[in-house]
């Protein structure tokens, strides 16, 4: 039996476990559109390119795995070019499927001729462009292993025109595993150091960032706190985990709220849980007060010391 190119990509999301994908129709992903049905795939057409970004990004939320948006090439794509981008410094995983002209037609005047990846590659962990239909399923998956390990964000496939329609017998067909989430494992060290600390506070506060969230890491905090007593200040994609209203003194970032305000300035030591580029602190000076000590793993910053909360996402609550 033979698919085209696009079914192809609807087969692979399939036994991948998506069942709802976001999408505008474009001549360039008309197969795609068109197996979506036959794969039992639910295909939400949105309005504007950018909310099918958005509504992608929402159901990454409540997983099991990243959101997936299809695109048309040319303006679909730069009309989507703001949720990419919003995707990307949330540190939110997100698969972005485009098709784009024959390149064959490049440079040539043709209509919607552009090179996509260089529009993409600022706000994209990863973008590559797929020129063979039997290597389609190799590369979803890589772009879906590519969203989901170390820190999260979006990833770029596109899938030129006369791959899509191009034919494939489904015996040639192989079609990889779900790529696994892999987790950072703790550095024993700083786990030691934050306990000696936590010992000593008087007034500790912890700050939790998005990676506890993508991480799955809600049981180990869970413990934490009721081992420690320890107040979280939740931000980003943290915000999303469920604790209880006695364990969360303040959501949003610092200067949000007064409780954050009040919490950050009173605290003797304030845990730094997985919190990448977060705007809690990313970029802006420590509380100017003696004696405060922030504690990102492994680190302890002194009064007055610049804060940057880097990238790494990994899980490291136990």
């Amino acid at each position: 039996m033979k698919m085209y190119g696009g079914g192809l990509i609807a087969r692979t999301l399939k036994s991948f476990g998506l069942k709802h994908l976001f999408a505008l129709p474009g001549h360039q992903i008309l197969s795609l559109f068109d197996a979506c049905p036959r794969e039992g795939l639910d295909l939400i057409s949105t309005r504007h390119e950018a909310s099918a970004v958005f509504m992608a990004q929402a159901l990454s939320f409540v997983g099991p795995g990243p959101g997936v948006v299809l695109l048309a090439g040319g303006p679909e794509l730069t009309n989507a070019v703001t949720g990419i981008a919003q995707a990307y410094y949330a540190r939110t995983p997100l698969v972005v499927i485009s098709g784009s002209n024959t390149y064959s037609k490049r440079d040539k005047g043709f209509p919607q001729d552009m090179d996509q990846l260089q529009v993409v590659r600022p706000f994209t962990k990863w973008a590559r462009s797929c020129h063979d239909v039997q290597r389609i399923p190799e590369y979803v998956a890589m772009a879906f292993r590519h969203a989901l390990r170390g820190c999260p964000g979006p990833v770029y496939l596109e899938v030129p025109y006369d791959v899509m329609e191009k034919t494939i017998h489904s015996e040639e067909v192989v079609i990889p595993e779900k790529p696994a989430v892999l987790h950072q494992g703790a550095d024993l060290e700083a786990i030691q150091a934050l306990a000696a600390l936590l010992r000593q506070a008087e007034r500790p506060v912890a700050v939790v960032g998005s990676g506890a969230f993508w991480s799955g890491a809600r049981e180990e905090l869970q413990e934490f706190v009721e081992r420690t007593a320890v107040p979280l200040l939740l931000c980003d994609a943290a915000m999303a985990m469920p604790f209880s209203a006695e364990a969360v003194i303040g959501v949003g970032g610092l200067g949000v709220s007064r409780p954050w305000l009040e919490a950050i300035t009173a605290a003797d030591v304030i845990p730094i849980l997985r919190v990448p580029g977060c705007a809690t602190l990313s970029g802006q000076q420590a509380p100017q007060r003696d004696g405060i000590k922030f504690h990102p793993v492994g680190a302890v910053f002194s009064p007055g010391q610049d804060f940057s909360g880097g990238r790494s996402c990994g899980r490291s609550s136990r």
